[in-house]
């Protein structure tokens, strides 16, 4: 059995206090019900790997998942979208995600005219926990035990 790091302790139990659903229920929902923040990372301005509850009851442990927001996110005429293999990245820059609730991603992106403004994306509506892996129109994320955030092939 995996023992996690000692500063997802109290998350674990704030989950397990706060959820009103069976750990079963996690694919279902957003993922900020069922991840954890601490271990946060968000780098080369689209991807993003945190830990997040899995449903193995044996284990009943978090993995650290990395999902390439590429995958899920677009950027429409220069306004944030999830869309499915969206590409963002390729036309937005300097790139942040907050950390407080609702957990999005906001970007100075531009539009079909050229002009560059910032935008904001809640990801929570189209990102979801799937047993442990970040999940966004059947585009799963990177899963492992520990991180850091690793693309797959696919990412670049």
């Amino acid at each position: 059995m995996k023992i996690l790091p000692a500063y997802l302790y109290p998350t674990i139990s704030a989950l397990v206090a706060m959820s009103s659903e069976p750990v079963a229920g996690v694919q279902n929902t957003g993922f900020t019900g069922s991840c954890a923040y601490p271990g946060l990372n968000f780098s080369r301005g689209h991807l993003l790997g945190l830990f997040c509850l899995n449903t193995d009851t044996s284990v009943y442990g978090y993995n650290y998942t990395c999902m390439d927001l590429d995958q899920c996110v677009g950027n429409n005429d220069g306004v944030l979208v999830g869309y499915n293999k969206g590409n963002f990245s390729s036309s937005c820059t300097d790139c942040t995600v907050s950390l407080t609730q609702p957990v999005s991603l906001s970007c100075a992106c531009a539009s079909l005219k050229g002009v560059t403004a910032r935008t904001r994306v809640q990801l929570d509506t189209f990102v979801f926990n799937n047993n442990g892996a970040l999940d966004c129109y059947g585009n799963l994320g990177v899963q492992s035990w520990e991180g850091p955030c690793v693309p797959s092939s696919s990412s670049h």
